[in-house]
């Protein structure tokens, strides 16, 4: 697992999404700012 470092971020949001058919889902962690969405990590599975 890779964790970038970020300084000064106010707002996260976390979703969850399938991406086969079956049990298999991704989940998704990114900065929710105004003026500034981006993605900082994936996670594979719900194992995390």
């Amino acid at each position: 697992m890779i964790v970038a470092q970020h300084a000064a971020i106010a707002a996260i949001g976390v979703d969850e999404i399938q991406y086969a058919k079956g049990h298999k889902y991704l989940t998704l962690v990114y900065q929710i700012e105004q003026g500034s969405t981006r993605l900082l990590w994936i996670g594979k599975d719900r194992t995390v």
